[in-house]
């Protein structure tokens, strides 16, 4: 594989995982949203330790959430970090 179409094909996978990552917090933020709007129709009706109970389980959720997104500026140095490797073999290659 030539460093042109390794990088092509580091670039594509690059994408490719940014936007199934994108798409699976926007399906985990929309899950959570909707779990919420439950836990909150049932609070209504609930007495106060089950309240407790679906408080807590909302925040371990929220956090769930936030870890999704710190995946995220990982996954774009790695990336970042890729295409470093590719300029500087690029200019190896010239300087030979």
């Amino acid at each position: 594989m030539t460093l042109i179409a390794w990088y092509a094909w580091a670039q594509a996978q690059a994408q490719a995982q940014a936007q199934a990552q994108a798409s699976a917090q926007a399906q985990a933020h929309a899950q959570a949203q909707a779990h919420t709007h439950a836990q909150a129709q049932a609070q209504a009706q609930a007495p106060a330790p089950a309240q407790a109970q679906a408080h807590a389980h909302a925040q371990a959720q929220a956090h769930t959430h936030t870890h999704a997104q710190a995946q995220a500026p990982a996954q774009a140095q790695a990336h970042a970090q890729a295409q470093a490797w590719a300029e500087a073999q690029a200019q190896a290659q010239v300087q030979v």
